[in-house]
């Protein structure tokens, strides 16, 4: 039945998906000239961009059929979501 639905069920996640992606590749190009300058990669986009990492992974651990979990709209680690690990 997962496999049926699957499509739908990515719509959503599809969405989010390439707009954190297209914030992401702008933000790179940003944080690029800002590593030029200060020699240090900022706090806050290192942690955007392992969020949108953390996130892709979960879509393709979820719709590759690996994990059984619905995968949350976000990119918050799991001990922040209250999620425990099995």
């Amino acid at each position: 039945m997962k496999f049926f639905l699957g499509f739908f069920m990515f719509i959503p996640h599809y969405f989010v998906l390439i707009f954190r992606i297209i914030v992401l590749y702008f933000y790179s190009l940003l944080a690029f000239f800002t590593i030029l300058i200060s020699a240090e990669y900022p706090e806050g986009g290192h942690k955007y961009a392992v969020d949108t990492l953390r996130y892709v992974m979960r879509i393709n651990l979820y719709f590759g059929f690996m994990n059984d979990r619905y995968p949350p709209f976000s990119g918050a680690p799991d001990e922040e979501l209250g999620l425990e690990r099995r």
